[in-house]
């Protein structure tokens, strides 16, 4: 099986679901020993990528967690061989972030190197557990992509697909930092956000400058107030920059 999850062509060797393995938790609900996720045979060293975009919330001895933006879901890649990422990374959809395996978290040996996925609602750390797992399958093998939604279709090129990526790190979640072990804050935060907090500021002082003036008749001097706008107009001259500079991303997201 192919997938936005990993490099190459891979078999399923064990399913979501009911299972024969005794390894595996027993659901009463199910009235079976329940494999939590779906485990892919691939050989160690294998690329492994975010299936979806959010935030690293487990990185511990084989195995990775990653909370699904805007969903109570964290995927987890269990069996792998080292994460290349860290706890609190905010991550792109197809970003690399560890590379398969044939490890087990508790010690011991597996039956052969594979991806063990699993999505689980249960909050991190906690996985293999039957009531809380969800089918990882449409997650794993979406069946419809952007534009006309024809299964198979695929409207974006690689070269218009990395470029979406790329748009998407640099306004939103920034790049991993490995001297840090973190991510890098995005061009909305690290840029817009502070240009916004500064013209709000100078704004204030304006209008603070201004009641100060009216206390006084109106008779006081008004170079306090020049100034205050002065800053008004330096703020909204270094806004203007950065919102030209995320225009210009999006002008190449519109052109392609």
């Amino acid at each position: 099986m192919n997938s936005p999850a990993w490099t190459g062509d891979h078999y399923i060797t064990q399913p979501f679901g009911c299972t024969s393995l005794t390894v595996e938790p027993w659901w009463n609900i199910a009235d079976c020993h329940w494999h939590c996720g779906v485990d892919v045979g691939m050989p160690v060293g294998t690329p492994l990528y975010a299936a979806r975009a959010g935030k690293i919330a487990n990185v511990a001895y084989a195995q990775l967690g990653l909370t699904a933006l805007g969903t109570n879901q964290t995927d987890w890649y269990i069996h792998i061989d080292r994460a290349v990422t860290a706890v609190g990374h905010n991550v792109a959809k197809g970003e690399l972030i560890a590379y398969s395996g044939n490890k087990v978290p508790s010690g011991g040996a597996t039956t052969g190197p594979h991806l063990h996925f699993e999505v689980q609602t249960a909050a991190p750390p906690w996985y293999n557990r039957p009531p809380t797992s969800v089918d990882p399958s449409p997650i794993l093998f979406p069946t419809y992509t952007f534009g006309t939604g024809t299964a198979g279709d695929a409207d974006l090129t690689p070269e218009q697909d990395s470029l979406l990526r790329r748009c998407f790190n640099l306004l939103a979640v920034g790049n991993y930092d490995a001297s840090l072990g973190v991510a890098a804050d995005g061009y909305a935060k690290t840029q817009l956000l502070p240009r916004l907090t500064s013209l709000n500021t100078a704004v204030q002082g304006l209008q603070a400058t201004v009641a100060t003036l009216k206390t006084s008749g109106g008779t006081g001097d008004n170079t306090a107030v020049l100034a205050a706008i002065g800053t008004v107009t330096v703020a909204l001259d270094e806004l203007t920059v950065s919102v030209l500079a995320v225009k210009s991303v999006t002008d190449k997201i519109a052109a392609i």
